[in-house]
């Protein structure tokens, strides 16, 4: 549609040989670029309890259409992007957003 705007696709940083600190700003500075997502809905699969090689296709499909995300898809995209970084360590965590003490 001519009526709707362009939407900047966030780039993709180049972690090859830079210091662990550098990468993960690198890392922050891409998550960031994603808008948020403050519609009642998802646009991806956030179910967390399925096998890691499926929330890293979800993640291809983030990086990929671009749409809104939320903390969640944010921390799967975390992990997608460095997934190769072997300095980095990885500790397993679990949240619930509450909103106006519910």
């Amino acid at each position: 549609d001519r009526d709707c705007p362009e939407v900047d696709y966030p780039v993709r940083p180049n972690l090859y040989k830079k210091h662990a600190s550098h990468q993960l700003r690198l890392v922050q500075k891409y998550i960031s670029e994603f808008q948020y997502n403050f519609l009642p809905h998802t646009f991806f699969n956030t179910n967390k309890n399925r096998p890691l090689a499926r929330i890293m296709d979800t993640c291809k499909q983030m990086v990929k259409e671009c749409l809104p995300i939320r903390c969640l898809e944010a921390s799967f995209l975390a992990v997608y992007i460095t997934q190769e970084l072997r300095e980095v360590d990885r500790i397993p965590l679990s949240f619930k957003t509450e909103f106006r003490g519910e």
